[in-house]
């Protein structure tokens, strides 16, 4: 092909030495327009970008992982994705892309994602969240995310012990499939609170504040 043009359509202008004003120039691949640059009658040099295509079946997730866990990532794991959008879909893809270099300031390595979008639900741009399913298998300790709350920089979870209960700090590691991973903080076998651990957390706020004298 030139500029666009099928061999059969150089081939019609070379029999015929009939240039039309009305020309048909073929996409290179499959996708949608997403922006166009030129307006009717506008001259078009060779180096105008005309419009944009896009092909949105497959796309390409980038992710940031901590240094310490590249010997866990290999190409072709399986991924599952969650969007805000959707939030009760997991999307699944596979490892196509290790970064060769470290990020200096955050001390993480890009892992790329494929995924296939044959329903076009994920639009580029998007926010995700990825977990990657790892082939060598590791107890970890885990809650439902919801269990764990924001609490300024830190995360906390609410604990049952006896007839009270008891705000403690933890420290996270990778969620996956609706679960997150707890570092520090927690002990095997103790009693968190999953549902109502926001109305202990306002408690909290109502008790700190009063103990600061704050009215």
């Amino acid at each position: 092909m030139v500029m666009g043009f099928s061999n059969a359509q150089v081939r019609e202008l070379a029999d015929t030495k009939n240039i039309t004003p009305y020309v048909t120039i073929n996409a290179p691949i499959d996708g949608k327009v997403i922006r166009v640059n030129t307006v009717l009658g506008a001259m078009i040099e060779p180096s105008n970008e005309i419009m944009i295509l896009l092909d949105s079946s497959r796309l390409c997730i980038d992710a940031e992982i901590y240094e310490k866990n590249l010997a866990k990532i290999k190409i072709h794991q399986q991924v599952q994705i969650a969007v805000p959008a959707y939030p009760t879909e997991i999307f699944t893809g596979r490892v196509s892309y290790i970064g060769d270099t470290v990020n200096p300031e955050t001390r993480t390595i890009t892992v790329r994602t494929q995924v296939p979008n044959k329903d076009f639900k994920l639009k580029p741009g998007m926010f995700a969240d990825i977990g990657i399913h790892l082939e060598r298998r590791e107890k970890a300790l885990t809650l439902p995310i919801e269990a764990v709350l924001d609490n300024l920089e830190q995360k906390i979870v609410f604990t049952r012990e006896a007839d009270s209960f008891i705000c403690k700090t933890v420290e996270v590691g990778a969620t996956f499939n609706g679960y997150i991973e707890i570092k520090r903080g927690l002990k095997v076998g103790e009693t968190v609170v999953v549902e109502g651990n926001y109305q202990l957390k306002s408690k909290l706020y109502e008790q700190t504040l009063h103990q600061a004298h704050v009215h």
